[in-house]
């Protein structure tokens, strides 16, 4: 597993004593991309922060991170779903 510094994290399933990261979850997709900039990588760990806000209302979202790879312009969001349907509405 590659560390990373978790930006901004969503979790249905916060009450560890009743659930675990995985209750729920049928389907995941996982996402790594680098900034191209100094300038850009302070964006994209601004827009991560800023959009946990709409991704708090997704109903659909089971979990969802965002993190950066320390020492690197490397990012990588973790989103997980509990029907294929729910991953589907996010990709169309």
């Amino acid at each position: 597993m590659i560390p990373f510094d978790v930006l901004a994290v969503k979790s249905l399933n916060d009450d560890a004593a009743t659930a675990s990261d995985t209750a729920g979850v049928t389907l995941g997709l996982q996402v790594l991309f680098n900034a191209t900039s100094a300038e850009t990588v302070t964006q994209v760990q601004q827009l991560c922060q800023a959009g946990l806000e709409a991704i708090k209302k997704e109903q659909g979202t089971v979990n969802w991170l965002c993190g950066q790879i320390p020492g690197t312009q490397t990012f990588v969001i973790l989103d997980s779903f509990a029907t294929e349907e729910e991953y589907a509405s996010l990709i169309s």
